[in-house]
Parts: C-alpha cells; sequence; structure tokens
C-alpha cells in the first residue's frame, strides 16, 4: 500500500511564552486547509501523559473527513513556539543556541556512545534537541532523558535550518525529508 503524500506542517509564535502557545488552534487549522482542505472548529486537550492531543466530537468528525489521525509536537525555546503537525506520530524540539557548560548536562543524561564526539555547546545542543525530539516520539516524559537513546533503530530525525541561532529536530518512526516539511509564521 502506498502511502499517501501529506506534509508535516510547522508553525511559528513569537513573543511571550505560555504553556499553552503551542496548542494554538490556528496552527492546525492551517495544517488542515492546506493539506486537505478541510475547515476545524475544535480545540486540543492534554492527555494522561501530558502530552497535547485532539479529542472529543470536532475531532472524530475530522479524523472521519480526513481519513487520517492528526498528530502534533510542542517546542518552547528563547521567545518562539513550534509546533509541528502531521498525519503521523511526531516529536519535536527546539533550542535556542548560547553557549553553557554543557559538560555537566553531557556526562550526566547522556550515555558514552551518545557523547563520543560532543565537543562544543553547538554539537550538544544539536545531540539534546535531538534526544528531547525522541523522547516526545514515544511519549515518554524529560524524566527518561537517560534511558532514551538517539541511536534507537526505529527513530529517523529531520534537523532543519530555517531558524538562525536555533537548533530544531523531528523525530519520526519513519524516514522524514525536507519536501515533507512546511513552514508557517503564525504572527
Amino acid at each position: 500500500m502506498t502511502r499517501r503524500f501529506v506534509p508535516m506542517f510547522i508553525s511559528i509564535a513569537q513573543g511571550q511564552r505560555r504553556r499553552d502557545d503551542g496548542l494554538n488552534i490556528e496552527g492546525l487549522k492551517r495544517y488542515l486547509l492546506i493539506t486537505h482542505g478541510y475547515r476545524l472548529d475544535a480545540a486540543p486537550q492534554i492527555n494522561r501523559s501530558g502530552k497535547p492531543r485532539y479529542f472529543g466530537a470536532a475531532y472524530e468528525e475530522v479524523k472521519q473527513a480526513i481519513g487520517e489521525e492528526i498528530y502534533f509536537s510542542v517546542t518552547h525555546t528563547g521567545s518562539i513556539t513550534l509546533t509541528g503537525y502531521s498525519c503521523r506520530e511526531i516529536g519535536m524540539d527546539a533550542e535556542y543556541y548560547r553557549k553553557l557548560d554543557y559538560k555537566p548536562l553531557l556526562e550526566r543524561y547522556f550515555r558514552p556512545e551518545e557523547a563520543d564526539g560532543i565537543n562544543d555547546a553547538a554539537a550538544f545542543l544539536d545531540l539534546y534537541t535531538r534526544k528531547e525530539a525522541a523522547l516526545k516520539l514515544s511519549g515518554r516524559g524529560i524524566e527518561s532523558l537517560r534511558g532514551c537513546s538517539v541511536k534507537e533503530p526505529d527513530v529517523y530525525f529531520l534537523k532543519l535550518d530555517f531558524l538562525k541561532n536555533y537548533f530544531v529536530t523531528i523525530a519520526a518512526g519513519e524516514p522524514i525529508t525536507n519536501e515533507e516539511v512546511v513552514i508557517c509564521s503564525l504572527h
């Protein structure tokens, strides 16, 4: 069975960071309109594990209309919030580049095989966004950071370079390409 090509959609919101910024319904509405021609009037909720999901009658209506599940992942860093929407499970993380004392973090939260070759803050932040994206994909919380590996065989990563001074990584259970990603600013 050949999968229909449906792009992944990333919305960018700038300004004051709030816990619910990534749950901004405007990004999802744009995703559904652009990728499926469908207009949505529903809001997300947080499931028991703390991961945002769409539930209820409005979501079931959308799922039936487009014939696919809707997944999303939220990340905050600096003054931006990124939300990735997809018809497949994804995890996404972003970090603003900054100088930091990364060595204690590397020793505490990363396995030796992951830490090998990490010798500056940029390499550390690149690795960290991969690891957190993998955690978000799995639905595990940040407390599982050491137990999760970026070298798991069924996790694929895509590094995005569309924001200067930001490391942005998407994780999925199958390969992802840049051609699948649509970027949209909400402001």
